[in-house]
């Protein structure tokens, strides 16, 4: 879903792959593309919809995002200090 305000201003994303064994049925599961592990995506927001913006970063960091979740794929880490830096808005003179 949109969030107002917030928008994508970078991305260091590389495809991995992901597959396995299903033991129960004796085969392999299917091999398909992901993002690789690390990838970041730098994101920008208004000030007047913080809390909108934040709200839906804890919420996907807690469902996490595509179809393997539940196998632990699809895990993502929100404001991760390392990468997570406030620049205040400009003001007239500076």
């Amino acid at each position: 879903s949109s969030v107002p305000g917030l928008s994508v201003i970078g991305t260091r994303l590389a495809i991995g792959e992901a597959s396995g064994w299903n033991a129960a049925a004796g085969i392999a599961k299917p091999l398909r593309r992901t993002f690789a592990r690390g990838g970041v995506v730098l994101l920008s927001y208004a000030l007047i919809h913080e809390n909108e913006v934040v709200e839906a970063l804890e919420a996907l960091a807690h469902r996490g995002v595509g179809r393997l979740t539940t196998e632990g794929y699809g895990q993502i880490r929100v404001t991760d200090p390392v990468h997570w830096e406030r620049i205040p808005p400009l003001m007239e003179g500076r």
